[in-house]
Formats: C-alpha cells, sequence, structure tokens
C-alpha cells in the first residue's frame, strides 16, 4: 500500500473538535497497531476504563490513522436503544461492506437475516447451527473486504451490547487472527462486574495472542487545563482550573460539559481578550450527562441505592459504622451491596487503621445521586445520618452539623 501511517507529530492535535491532551503514550501504540494493520498484521486493540475518560476518542483516532493510509474505517455503536437488539452494532459496522459489493456476499445468503435486500435467508433449520452459520458468513464477509484493503471495525460501548454481538465478537477475534482486520473494542470499566457474557468475552479476547489492551486512566489537573485551554482558544481563569480539579476529577468528558455549559449560562466571559469565572462557577450539568449518570443508578437495587444515597448525602462520604447504623440493612445484605457498588466502580472503600470509610468514585456522580433524591426523603436520610453519627462519632461535629 503506498500511504502511510501519519507520524506522531500529525496525530497529536487529533482530529476531533477537543485536542488530545496527555494521551502520547496511548497515541504512541494506537500509532503501531495501525501500522501492524497496513503491513498485514490483525489484531484486536481493547481500550478499557471509566465513563468519560477519551476511550471513544482514542478509538476514533487509530480509525483516522487507518483511513489515512488507504484502509477501511467502519463504526458501529452500542447504546442503551439497541440493548436486546442482536447484531445491532454489527449491522450498523458492516452494512457500507453489503451496500458497497452486495456481490461479495451472493454466496453468502444467511447474511439475509441481517440485510434483507440480499434476498431471503434460508429457512430455519437448528437453531444453534443457523447461529454458526450466520457468524462464520459475517467473518468472510470481512476477510474478503480485508483481502482488497486492511480492515478496521470499532464495536463501541461494549458494555452495551448484546449477548450475540458479544459472542461473534469473541468468535472474529480468534477466526479472522491471520487476516488484516484490526478490531477495536471500547469498554466502560465499571460496567463488567456480574456481566458473564461481557466477563467470557473479555477472557477470550485476553488470551488471544496480539492482543493490545488499552486502561485509559484519568487525566491529571495539569491536562484537564490544557483540554479546557483547547476549547477556549485561551488560558482558563486559575479560579476556572480549580473548579474543574474538584468537580471533573479527571475525566474529560465532564470537563468539556462544564467548560460549555458555563460559557453557555454567562458563568464564563471573555474580557478584555482574557476568560473571566463570574461569581462562584455554579453550572447546572447539561441534562445529557447527568442522564449518563441517572443511566447507571437506575440499574441498582434497592439496598444498593440506598447505600449510595446515604454515601452521597455525606459531607465527603460515609463512616462504615455510620453506614451500617443509618441503613437499617441486614448484615448480609449491606455486605453484598458494598460490595457490588466497590466491584462497579461507584464506591471507593477508604481503609484506615481505626476504620473503613465509603465515598463515591466521582464528585459528578454524588451530586447527581444526592441531587436525585426527593426532597422528604432526603430529610428523612439525613435524619438517620445525624442520628447514626450521635451514637458511632459523637465527636464528629462537622458531620453531624452538616446532617
Amino acid at each position: 500500500m503506498a500511504a502511510t501511517i501519519p507520524t506522531m507529530e500529525a496525530v497529536r492535535a487529533g482530529s476531533g473538535p477537543v485536542p488530545l491532551i496527555g494521551r502520547e503514550a496511548e497515541l504512541a501504540r494506537l500509532v503501531a497497531a495501525a501500522e501492524d494493520l497496513v503491513a498485514g498484521r490483525g489484531r484486536m486493540a481493547l481500550l478499557v476504563g471509566e465513563t468519560g475518560v477519551g476511550k471513544t476518542r482514542l478509538a476514533e483516532e487509530l480509525l483516522t490513522l487507518v483511513a489515512a493510509a488507504g484502509g477501511l474505517a467502519l463504526t458501529g455503536r452500542a447504546g442503551p436503544a439497541s440493548v436486546g437488539l442482536a447484531y445491532a452494532p454489527v449491522v450498523t459496522a458492516l452494512g457500507p461492506l453489503v451496500r458497497a459489493a452486495p456481490d461479495a456476499a451472493a454466496d453468502l445468503p444467511h447474511l439475509g437475516r441481517l440485510w434483507p435486500e440480499l434476498g431471503p435467508a434460508p429457512p430455519p433449520a437448528d437453531a444453534e447451527l443457523d447461529v454458526t452459520l450466520l457468524v462464520e458468513a459475517l467473518a468472510r464477509l470481512v476477510e474478503r473486504a480485508a483481502a482488497r484493503a486492511p480492515v478496521a471495525v470499532l464495536l463501541d460501548d461494549l458494555h452495551w451490547a448484546d449477548p450475540a454481538t458479544l459472542d461473534l465478537t469473541g468468535y472474529l477475534v480468534q477466526r479472522l487472527a491471520a487476516a488484516p482486520v484490526l478490531l477495536i473494542g471500547t469498554v466502560r470499566s465499571e460496567e463488567v462486574a456480574g456481566r458473564e457474557d461481557l466477563l467470557r468475552l473479555l477472557a477470550t479476547v485476553r488470551s488471544s495472542p496480539g492482543l493490545l489492551e488499552i486502561q485509559v486512566g484519568s487525566l491529571g489537573d495539569a491536562a484537564l487545563t490544557a483540554v479546557a485551554a483547547g476549547l477556549l482558544g485561551g488560558t482558563p481563569p486559575t479560579e476556572l482550573a480549580r473548579l474543574l480539579a474538584e468537580r471533573a476529577a479527571g475525566t474529560v468528558l465532564f470537563v468539556v460539559a462544564l467548560v460549555r455549559g458555563l460559557v453557555e449560562s454567562g458563568g464564563l466571559v471573555r474580557d478584555g481578550g482574557r476568560w473571566r469565572l463570574l461569581g462562584e462557577g455554579q453550572v447546572r450539568l447539561p441534562g445529557a450527562l447527568r442522564d449518563l449518570v441517572l443511566q447507571r443508578l437506575c440499574r441498582l437495587d434497592g439496598p444498593e441505592r440506598l447505600v449510595l444515597r446515604l454515601a452521597a448525602l455525606g459531607p465527603s462520604g460515609v463512616d462504615h459504622a455510620v453506614l451500617e447504623r443509618a441503613a437499617e440493612l441486614d448484615d448480609d445484605v449491606l455486605a453484598t451491596a458494598l460490595a457490588r457498588l466497590v466491584s462497579g466502580g461507584l464506591l471507593i472503600e477508604d481503609a484506615h487503621p481505626t476504620r473503613v470509610g465509603y465515598r463515591l468514585s466521582h464528585p459528578l456522580f454524588a451530586e447527581v445521586t444526592a441531587g436525585s433524591v426527593p426532597v422528604i426523603t432526603a430529610r428523612r436520610l439525613h435524619r438517620r445520618l445525624a442520628a447514626a453519627v450521635q451514637a458511632c462519632t459523637p465527636g464528629d461535629l462537622a458531620s453531624l452539623a452538616h446532617h
């Protein structure tokens, strides 16, 4: 192939509206993966991290690198709307292959189950065999496209994908290992716990040779300030940098939402060529961002939701003894709820020599959780917390005054 992968200097700024800051190590590994693909060596690239840290953005940059070198870049996204829809992100991602070269699928009749325009699929016979034949037909479709040019397929937000898509992804990783195909998946780390189908896929992927797994972590305060500067086209005020460090806590998505929200609400204004933060920089979270957090809260059971609310209503979390008394739950039920919330990434356990406490994993999670509690319910929970503080830690006057 005549085209080559752009240099690191060319891709460091990124192709999106938000500059890529603090991701040099991740970009270097993605550039290497794109170079391997162009050279005919495929693999699976898995990007794992918490909500909003920038997994999708990095994956999209990888697709941009492949396309710049003359490869074929395809994208399919899973999401709440596709839950329960078999192969939904796969149909989106591979649809261009079918429409661009329908002749390549002419002898793959089972694809007619997903793309009726290809003609009627064979009548159903054995259910398990039909699934096997469909999955193999999808693998051959991608393999044939890769014979013409390297192919990169992004399956974004696999934690939302249906079990059929997850099983197919695991099959493709092994089936196409020798083809110039780069499969890219993004997964929220906090969504993995308790998902047998997702854990099975991760086990399959991680046992495959050549896997590129990138743990995408939070950014430091200096990087967050640099992202804000890129959004604003100028140096952000010191007060804004402090606000972002406190509320965004290393999450790029939240930085973007907070900065844009402040600008749109008039809380962040340009004055004499410089940006100035008015008041205390209060901004209501955009509805889409708030809904993103509430989606996770809605999937909790009753005890988990209660525990999370009690922790969110504390001034900086809650002591275990106070939580145990205020929750009024059976010991085993409380232990199970805490284990699930910690393993799911919503709660952080702070263990000290003389005490154990819990706090929400992100300031905005705490903000949305506390704000979603009905007023009457919040008052009742504050009373229970105050009584528990008096009984367990009577010297903690700050917490008592807060409740």
